[in-house]
């Protein structure tokens, strides 16, 4: 993983430009396990906070969530 990101570093959040919709790809979270009753976030979870940040300096009027392997149930 580390060899994709040092094909894209980091940007500064003021130097970044405005698009339409930030993609945040699978990963970083764990399925939940009694007692617990949210889905817990991993250390694969920045591309979460970091897309929330793009979201707040607005950079982006929408944020999706797509893919992972998380299963939908009810506990």
């Amino acid at each position: 993983m580390q060899s994709l990101e040092n094909e894209y570093p980091q940007q500064v959040l003021a130097e970044i430009t405005k698009h339409d919709t930030v993609i945040v790809f699978g990963g970083g979270l764990r399925i939940p396990l009694q007692p617990s009753q949210h889905s817990q976030l991993t250390s694969g979870s920045d591309r979460y906070w970091y897309a929330v940040r793009l979201y707040k300096a607005g950079k982006a009027d929408k944020i999706i969530l797509a893919g992972g392997s998380l299963c939908a149930r009810r506990l």
